[in-house]
């Protein structure tokens, strides 16, 4: 926490413009990610896209549930800077990446007991549910990280420093999109 960025100083509009950007762009990174995802299975057929569309929405609301944690991260980190209390916010910090590692193991478990119903809901052949639960239980190897990358992220916004989130999702997206060929 030593390079904490100060945004209590300076023209308001102007910090959050600079601390906003990188948070917007890392979106749209994020995004791309989808995209390239896509790209790769589209090789495999259409009962394969169909899977991944499945689970698709599936992994969207964990990214929406792991935004939880990252929010109250930003939050109360973020407080604990503003107050001068860097003990505090380390505390916060340590507490966030806990809470973000129980809460992935939680809604992993229950995505595995119940992927079946939940993708059930579908209503799809049975040939492509098999091939989307397969997909399901691998990916939710993947939680976890989800998940602590959100609550990471929220960490360094807390600290001002909304860059290094950025530059590593882009540096990952550059590395994920090299290797599809469209």
């Amino acid at each position: 926490m030593a390079a904490i960025k100060d945004l209590t100083r300076g023209p308001i509009g102007k910090q959050l413009f600079y601390l906003s950007l990188p948070i917007i762009s890392t979106s749209f990174i994020q995004m791309a990610y989808s995209l390239t995802d896509m790209a790769w299975v589209g090789r495999l057929g259409p009962e394969s896209v169909a899977a991944v569309g499945a689970v698709g929405i599936l992994v969207w609301l964990t990214n929406s549930v792991s935004l939880l944690n990252k929010v109250g991260a930003e939050i109360s980190v973020a407080q604990a800077i503003g107050a001068q209390n860097l003990d505090k916010a380390r505390c916060y910090a340590s507490h966030n990446v806990s809470i973000s590692l129980i809460i992935s193991l939680i809604w992993a478990g229950f995505l595995f007991a119940f992927s079946y119903p939940l993708l059930g809901i579908y209503k799809i052949e049975a040939a492509i549910e098999l091939e989307a639960v397969t997909y399901l239980r691998i990916v939710l190897f993947g939680f976890p990280f989800l998940f602590l990358s959100a609550t990471f992220t929220g960490i360094y916004n807390a600290a001002g420093l909304s860059k290094i989130p950025f530059y590593i999702n882009f540096l990952s997206g550059c590395n994920r999109t090299a290797s599809v060929k469209l």
